[in-house]
């Protein structure tokens, strides 16, 4: 906020004041002066998501102090206690802190600790001392960390430095980041602007190819239809995923240094929230609504395939932008790569090359471009096992019979072959896994 000390403290005590009469207050404040951390009634210190400390605030000096981390003379107490969880979290032997505080409520009783008073917590009083998974807290070190004093009649029990690294498990994880991975895209993927900006262009592009008819004077416009609807929504989604971790690496770096969750938690439920938010308009408003506008293969299981491979195609050309949003860290460079390596594997797609035509030596590019499969699997389910009556006076397909079959044009014309679409199904499968376990790979080796 840039206030001094001073005015702080005030605008701390009115805030305070207005909590009192039953106004709920919330604020983020940082290194708080002493007088404005004796405002507080109430402290919760968390470590990596482990209760520290629970009790009151004025109590958490005394409470500290009784386990060996005396308060330093002219010292703030927020700094010192931040610089005390910073330490003891880099602690050679693992964090103490949060199993100093578990055992003292055990050994406690809880009127004394709940009030965050330290005369239960008085461990040179205690007949027994202070015992922590089979290793003795030695109360008469108080002037630096605990020392930890081995029993010789327990050699079966464990070490601190054994303690689960995490505090929750990992499906708790999940579902606590799949929340907020869902909660942050809905805000911009389903709004009132990203459905309008879905709806018009679905709507303009069911009035250009608007009921086309079944022959071969059209076939052309179906099939470059079929390529649009590839380059226009996948090319769109790479665009505006590809700096979407670059904005959040800071945030899931920071959490992982302090234990909060497993990269695999992270990656799993950002995936899942990234299939759900991403797919809904493209998929509801401007997939569906085109299919049948156009006039496309009037059947539920050639629509079903199409919303099948629409599906599959928005959601590894997301993968595609996150995984290079994860591996180019300059915002501003991802965002110059990321339409370059789209626009090359569209034109790789076989549209405005057929496969046999691309040059031999960059042929093999084509096979890692998502945009052949899906135009394949979309062009294989509009005309496989089909006949298209002829127009003759726009008829250009002199080596085919008419009525022209599907399966001649797709092999003579598209390179393709009748029977490809589950095989171009499985690849976008492969694709979507193989850029999802590159960026978890990739996390997991980033530094924390």
């Amino acid at each position: 906020s840039g206030l001094d000390s001073s005015t702080a403290l005030q605008l701390m005590s009115s805030l305070s004041g207005l909590a009192a009469k039953g106004h709920t207050i919330i604020c983020s404040i940082h290194q708080p002066r002493t007088l404005i951390f004796e405002l507080f009634h109430h402290l919760l210190i968390l470590q990596g998501g482990r209760v520290v400390y629970d009790g009151a605030a004025s109590g958490c000096v005394e409470f500290f102090g009784a386990l060996g981390y005396p308060l330093p003379p002219r010292t703030n107490t927020a700094d010192w206690l931040m610089d005390m969880l910073r330490d003891d979290e880099r602690s050679p032997e693992g964090p103490l802190l949060p199993k100093l505080y578990s055992e003292t409520q055990k050994k406690a009783p809880d009127s004394d600790l709940k009030a965050g008073r330290s005369s239960s917590l008085d461990l040179e009083s205690n007949e027994e001392p202070l015992k922590l998974n089979g290793l003795y807290l030695n109360p008469d070190n108080a002037t630096s960390r605990s020392t930890l004093v081995q029993p010789s009649a327990a050699p079966e029990q464990k070490q601190l430095g054994e303690i689960n690294k995490y505090a929750t498990s990992f499906w708790v994880q999940f579902r606590v980041l799949l929340v907020r991975c869902f909660k942050q895209q809905s805000r911009t993927s389903i709004s009132s602007v990203s459905f309008m900006q879905t709806f018009t262009y679905a709507l303009l592009t069911s009035c250009f190819w608007w009921q086309l008819k079944d022959a071969t004077s059209t076939l052309n416009e179906r099939v470059s239809l079929i390529f649009f609807i590839v380059i226009a929504q996948s090319n769109a989604v790479v665009t505006s995923s590809v700096g979407v971790f670059i904005s959040e690496k800071p945030l899931m770096l920071r959490e992982r240094a302090k234990g909060l969750y497993h990269v695999g938690a992270y990656v799993l439920a950002k995936s899942l929230s990234d299939m759900l938010n991403t797919v809904v308009l493209p998929t509801l408003v401007f997939a569906s609504s085109v299919y049948w506008a156009a006039g496309l293969r009037p059947t539920l299981q050639a629509f079903c395939c199409y919303i099948l491979t629409f599906v599959l195609m928005i959601m590894v050309a997301q993968s595609m932008g996150t995984a290079l949003s994860i591996v180019i860290n300059n915002v501003n460079i991802a965002i110059v790569v990321a339409p370059v390596v789209s626009i090359m594997l569209m034109i790789l797609g076989g549209f405005y090359i057929t496969f046999s035509h691309i040059p031999i030596f960059v042929r093999w590019l084509s096979y890692a471009s998502f945009a052949r499969y899906a135009f394949t699997a979309l062009c294989v389910n509009e005309l496989e096992g089909r006949e298209l009556e002829c127009d003759e006076a726009e008829h250009n397909y002199e080596i085919l019979d008419c009525p022209l079959r599907g399966d001649d044009y797709l092999r003579e014309e598209r390179d393709m072959e009748g029977g490809q679409f589950w095989l171009c199904i499985f690849a976008l499968l492969a694709m979507q896994v193989g850029f999802r376990t590159l960026s978890y790979v990739y996390l997991r080796s980033m530094k924390q």
